[in-house]
């Protein structure tokens, strides 16, 4: 096996799945290693997701700043092994295995849909040795905002909040976290199939905003549990319906929008007299309000919780498993039933390099033909 065919051709390059222009199929192609500014880690990453952040990143609808400079590389979360540390890092970070949540907002974005990704230091969360790559690839973006909900909901003294989607991850880590912390979880679903998943994992208050009926049940809920929070994912006719039947005072936080339809009617008198009110929530902004104390703690939690001892809590299935050159037929998969579970990408899986990842090098820019397996 020559050196072209294993890789290490140019150590300076590796593959990645990139943007040349939103809203276009994306190119799979070799770019340069990423360069390690202060504070950051090199990651080879093992997985990332593919999540709705993504798809909307992908065609230049995500958040307020968007990089301008392409090729742009996809992907905001994922898991892998440190393999280089900048200056300001301790080099105990080798090696370690982590998770990570990349700012899209960042200058000079680059994603993780690549072999490597520089990662800055307050991105990581260090996970636990033999922590299994299926749980940490999706352990950032749904775990953090159910953590950042119940933070939410606690610090406002809830005893009870409305959460839609609530077959979606977020949702399924939502119902152990209110259980635990005691809040009753009123939870909207639009299916059996969804209905039926969240039922396994201890749900008692389920509403289906697709039976006739609805309003009349979810008034019903909130005349009885007086919810002054919910968050909202769906979007359409629903948010406007939910607003209306929430109590004075109440909050709706729109945090996604599922339908991809606009938000439904809202009458005049919810806010002028009954003191409304209908805000975002972005995950990113709201980790910025919390205190560096708390950040890490919520890290450690979710460290600890996806360890081998943990509980799993934050896990996700894991419907399907593509390397970077099948990304279109993993997006499809996604799409296809987005409940049954998340869709992995793996940039180390290719025909190619397979032999290479038989030993994984200190750092890429280190790798060597003589570190190759004796069988090769």
């Amino acid at each position: 096996i020559n050196a072209e065919y294993m890789g290490f051709q140019d150590i300076q390059e590796m593959r990645a799945l990139t943007i040349m222009q939103y809203a276009k199929p994306l190119l799979h192609k070799k770019v340069a290693i990423p360069t390690l500014p202060p504070n950051c880690a090199l990651v080879k990453v093992q997985a990332s997701p593919i999540n709705p952040s993504d798809l909307g990143f992908i065609h230049g609808i995500y958040g307020n700043k968007r990089p301008t400079i392409f090729p742009v590389i996809p992907g905001l979360e994922g898991t892998g092994i440190v393999t280089e540390v900048g200056v300001g890092l301790p080099k105990s970070l080798l090696s370690k295995p982590v998770s990570f949540f990349l700012d899209s907002q960042a200058d000079n974005f680059q994603g993780c849909w690549a072999e490597y990704v520089a990662v800055k230091h307050q991105e990581l969360i260090t996970l636990h040795e033999r922590t299994d790559y299926k749980l940490s690839a999706v352990a950032c973006v749904n775990p953090l905002t159910a953590l950042c909900f119940m933070d939410i909901a606690k610090k406002n003294h809830c005893g009870s909040i409305i959460h839609t989607a609530a077959a979606s991850i977020v949702g399924r880590a939502l119902i152990p976290l209110a259980k635990k912390a005691g809040i009753e979880l009123i939870n909207i679903i639009r299916n059996k199939e969804e209905e039926d998943i969240i039922k396994k994992l201890g749900a008692s208050h389920i509403l289906n905003y697709m039976e006739p009926g609805f309003e009349e049940k979810l008034k019903a809920k909130v005349d009885e549990h007086k919810p002054l929070i919910t968050f909202n994912a769906i979007g359409n006719e629903v948010t406007g319906k939910i607003l209306k039947a929430m109590p004075i005072n109440g909050t709706l936080y729109q945090y996604s929008n599922i339908s991809l339809k606009p938000l439904g009617e809202f009458f005049s008198e919810e806010f002028l007299f009954k003191n409304k009110t209908l805000r975002g929530f972005w995950v990113s902004n709201y980790m910025a309000t919390l205190k560096e104390s708390e950040i890490e703690a919520i890290k450690q939690d979710v460290a600890d919780d996806l360890g081998p001892q943990g509980s799993h809590f934050y896990s996700a299935p894991i419907q399907g498993e593509f390397p970077l050159e099948k990304y279109e037929d993993a997006r499809k998969q996604y799409l296809k039933n987005m409940t049954k579970g998340k869709v992995l990408l793996k940039p180390q899986s290719n025909c190619i390099t397979y032999f290479c990842l038989l030993y994984t090098s200190p750092s890429p820019r280190d790798a060597t033909l003589s570190r190759m397996p004796s069988s090769a």
